[in-house]
């Protein structure tokens, strides 16, 4: 739900040996704000398009005793069984922190090897994601409170910020995997990275269900955290002429810029027009 901002020093790839403003701590800061500031230029196809998203995690936890979110872990429970436990691993936080810091060290390394700076921005942008979106979920899970769907008998009532759960509202597991994927999916402009994504994400929420790490409706949100905190980091801090692949006049249109804010890009020779 963001536009490309115009090009400028604000805006411009964060990549390793190169000389930009603020390091990568104070951009997460300013990247987690301006999301937020963004807010207020939502157009109304914005808030519509963001109520249709929403509606889906409100309804699993609608309290309609038991809420559609119990009502799955149990049909989950009862099937279990039925289903090779060695499909669905049970992954936690800590093996899954390392498998990202291994996977942004190698992404680091091959840009190294092929010397090649578009890596060394990807790897950049992965890990500002990453850091946003987690900013993100800790908020949530204080703001919400809620509890978690490993306890037994528990029906994920919401308490608040009066109490703060770990396994809360969004999942963490989610955010994390999605922001990773959606940065890639955009930054290469790729078709096939683009489905990959959603095939991964639809697995990786599967075993999180599977596992009672989280409800439905936490799986859902942290999806869509992850997912749109990627794609504005790439709309707003990658350099658009770096980034790999054709760019289509499409595929810039500015979804999200409120109305009248902007107009679809044209390419002409090599470069593609920015939307301003």
């Amino acid at each position: 739900m963001s536009g490309r901002a115009v090009e400028g020093p604000e805006v411009a790839g964060l990549g390793w040996g190169q000389s930009r403003r603020g390091a990568l701590l104070s951009r997460v800061g300013r990247s987690s704000r301006d999301i937020l500031l963004g807010v207020r230029d939502w157009s109304q196809v914005d808030w519509l398009r963001f109520g249709g998203l929403m509606a889906v995690p409100v309804a699993l936890t609608w309290p309609a005793a038991p809420s559609m979110d119990a009502r799955l872990h149990g049909w989950i429970d009862r099937h279990r069984e039925r289903v090779n436990p060695r499909f669905f691993p049970y992954v936690r936080a800590g093996p899954l922190s390392l498998g990202v810091a291994g996977a942004l060290l190698g992404v680091a390394g091959l840009g190294t090897i092929l010397d090649d700076d578009r890596w060394f921005e990807y790897d950049a942008l992965m890990m500002e994601a990453l850091a946003v979106s987690k900013l993100y979920v800790v908020m949530g899970k204080f703001m919400t409170g809620r509890d978690s769907a490993y306890v037994t008998g528990s029906q994920g009532h919401f308490h608040g910020p009066t109490r703060m759960r770990v396994h809360g509202t969004p999942s963490g597991h989610a955010a994390t995997v999605y922001s990773l994927l959606s940065v890639s999916s955009w930054y290469w402009r790729s078709s096939a990275l683009h489905a990959l994504t959603h095939v991964i994400g639809l697995y990786w929420g599967a075993d999180i269900l599977y596992n009672r790490q989280h409800w439905a409706s936490d799986v859902v949100c942290g999806s869509l955290l992850g997912y749109f905190v990627g794609k504005w980091v790439v709309d707003n801090h990658a350099r658009q002429e770096r980034m790999g692949g054709t760019l289509s006049p499409l595929a810039v249109l500015p979804m999200g810029i409120p109305e009248g804010a902007g107009q679809a890009a044209q390419q002409t020779g090599e470069a593609a027009g920015q939307a301003v």
